[in-house]
């Protein structure tokens, strides 16, 4: 991810494409792809925004699922 102007890049190197993230979206990719857990990453941005419980888990549902259908994203079930 880089940081341009206001907006932060994330490029996907197999599908040749830039995703633009607004600031909430970069900051759900800094929490997610440095949290243990997706809850983790939840209960971090819950607290951080002024936002209802189940807005969060909607928009972060589909900002995940667009992350995995791009390829930026794997999920990892662990050991």
């Amino acid at each position: 991810m880089r940081s341009v102007e206001d907006e932060s890049l994330i490029l996907s190197i197999p599908n040749q494409e830039y995703f633009g993230l607004d600031p909430v979206g970069a900051r759900m990719w800094e929490l997610v792809t440095g949290s243990n857990t997706v809850e983790e990453a939840f209960e971090a941005l819950l607290a951080e925004f002024d936002v209802e419980p189940e807005v969060l888990r909607r928009d972060l549902t589909e900002f995940l699922e667009q992350l995995l259908d791009s390829g930026l994203l794997m999920v990892d079930d662990g050991p």
